[in-house]
C-alpha cells in the first residue's frame, strides 16, 4: 500500500474489510439475530438503522455514558450524507455497534477492537473516543484532522532524533485485569491474582534489569474489579507522569495495554516522532492490519522475553529507528484521516447490508418451507 495514494489506501481498506467480514457466520447478519443481540447488550450497544438519507441510533444508556457514542453518530451521519450526495446512497441496514472497550455479541456487530482471535463476530470499525482528549491522546472523530494538524504533527519538531533520550519509555496506570496475561490467548482464561500476572506488570518485570534502554514506570495503581486486596502487594511505587506529547523526548515508546491488553492510544502515537514498541497481544483495530512489524513498528512478544533486545534496537542512534518513524508517520498521514474513516464506514455498511439481505432471505425461505411442510402434515400428507 502506498499511503500517499488514495486509490491504494482505498484498495487496502477494502482488503482489510473483506477479511473482517469473512469471519462472522452468514446467519449472524440476519436482522432477527441483530435485534436479539441488541437486547442482550443494551448497556453497551447501539442499534443503528440506515435508511438513506436518514440514520437512527437506538440506545437505552445516557448519551454521555460512553465516550465513543458521539463519534459513532458523527461518522455515520457523515457517511450517509456523503454517499447520498455522491449519487450512491447507502443501502438499508440494521446493525449493532458496541461502544465500550469491547465485548463479543451474539450477532455480527461493529466495535472498537477485536480483542481475541475467537471474537469472530466482532468487526473492528473507526470509533473515536473522548477519553484522553484532555491529555492529548483522545481519538474523537469530530475535529480529528484539525487535532492532527494543529497538535500532533507539529509537536515532532520539538524533539529532534539526535537529542532524544536513548531509552524506551512507558508511563501509565497499573490496573488489575480480570485475566492473567496469555491465558485467554490459548483459550483457557485464568484469573489474575497479582499485578505481576497482568501485561503491564510483566512488562515492568522484564524491564527491571535493563535501565540502560528501558524506563518503565507506573503513575498509579488500582486493584480494579479483581476484588483481591493483596493483588498489588509489592507493586513498584508510583512515578511522575510524562505528558503525552513530551514523551517524544524518548527515542522509543513502549505500548502495553491494560483492559483487554489494549492501549487505545496507538492511533495518535503513530503521528509522533518516536519508535513504537507494540506488545504482541491479539487486539486488532480497524487500521492495525495495515501496520507491518519491523517496517512501521518494533514487535514485542506476548510475554516480553524479547523486550530488552527490541528496545536496544529501537534506541540505537543509527539502527534504523529514524527511518521506521518516517514510514510510520507516512502511513498515519495517509490512512488515519476523517475521510478514510468515513469511507471505511460506508463500505462496511454496504458489505453488511448485502449480507443481511441474503441472511434475511434465507431465513424467510426457511420459514416458508417450514410453513408448507406443516400445512402438508396437517392435511395428512406426512409420511
Amino acid at each position: 500500500m502506498d499511503p500517499a495514494s488514495p486509490p491504494s489506501v482505498r484498495a487496502a481498506i477494502r482488503a482489510v474489510l473483506a477479511r473482517f467480514f469473512a469471519t462472522p457466520p452468514p446467519d449472524m447478519y440476519a436482522t432477527s439475530a441483530v435485534e436479539a443481540a441488541y437486547e442482550a447488550a443494551r448497556d453497551t450497544g447501539v442499534l443503528v438503522t440506515v435508511a438513506s438519507p436518514r440514520v437512527t441510533f437506538h440506545h437505552t444508556f445516557p448519551s454521555s455514558r460512553h465516550g465513543r457514542f458521539p463519534s459513532l453518530v458523527a461518522v455515520l451521519r457523515r457517511a450517509v450524507v456523503e454517499a447520498a450526495a455522491a449519487g450512491s446512497p447507502l443501502p438499508n441496514a440494521t446493525f449493532l455497534v458496541i461502544v465500550n472497550d469491547g465485548s463479543h455479541p451474539a450477532a455480527a456487530a461493529f466495535g472498537p477492537a477485536r480483542h481475541w482471535r475467537s471474537w469472530t463476530r466482532l468487526i473492528p470499525a473507526p470509533l473515536g473516543n473522548s477519553r484522553g482528549a484532555g491529555a492529548g491522546y483522545g481519538t474523537e472523530f469530530s475535529g480529528w484532522d484539525a487535532h492532527v494538524a494543529r497538535d500532533l504533527v507539529p509537536s515532532r519538531a520539538a524533539y529532534p532524533w539526535e537529542g532524544k533520550i536513548p531509552r524506551a519509555l512507558f508511563r501509565g496506570n497499573l490496573a488489575m485485569q480480570t485475566h492473567a496475561l496469555g491465558t485467554c490467548n490459548v483459550g483457557r482464561c485464568a484469573r489474575a491474582t497479582s499485578w505481576r500476572d497482568v501485561a503491564r506488570g510483566a512488562a515492568w518485570t522484564a524491564a527491571r534489569g535493563h535501565p540502560d534502554v528501558l524506563d518503565v514506570g507506573f503513575t498509579g495503581s488500582s486493584a480494579g474489579r479483581s476484588g483481591l486486596p493483596a493483588a498489588l502487594a509489592g507493586a513498584p511505587p508510583a512515578v511522575a507522569p510524562v505528558p503525552f506529547l513530551e514523551q517524544q523526548a524518548w527515542r522509543a515508546l513502549l505500548v502495553v495495554g491494560s483492559n483487554q491488553d489494549w492501549a487505545e492510544r496507538v492511533r495518535p502515537l503513530l503521528f509522533l516522532g518516536s519508535v513504537l514498541l507494540l506488545h504482541g497481544a491479539e487486539t486488532v483495530e480497524w487500521f492495525t492490519p495495515l501496520l507491518r512489524p519491523w517496517v512501521h513498528y518494533v514487535p514485542v512478544g506476548l510475554h516480553f522475553g524479547d523486550l530488552a533486545a527490541a528496545a536496544r534496537w529501537a534506541v540505537a542512534p543509527d539502527g534504523g529507528g529514524r527511518a521506521m518513524v518516517d514510514r510510520m508517520n507516512a502511513l498515519a498521514g495517509g490512512v488515519l484521516t476523517e475521510a478514510v474513516m468515513v469511507d471505511y464506514w460506508a463500505e462496511a455498511v454496504r458489505l453488511y447490508a448485502a449480507r443481511q439481505a441474503a441472511a434475511d432471505a434465507a431465513e424467510a425461505a426457511a420459514r416458508e418451507a417450514n410453513r408448507k411442510w406443516e400445512t402438508k402434515a396437517d392435511g395428512g400428507g406426512r409420511r
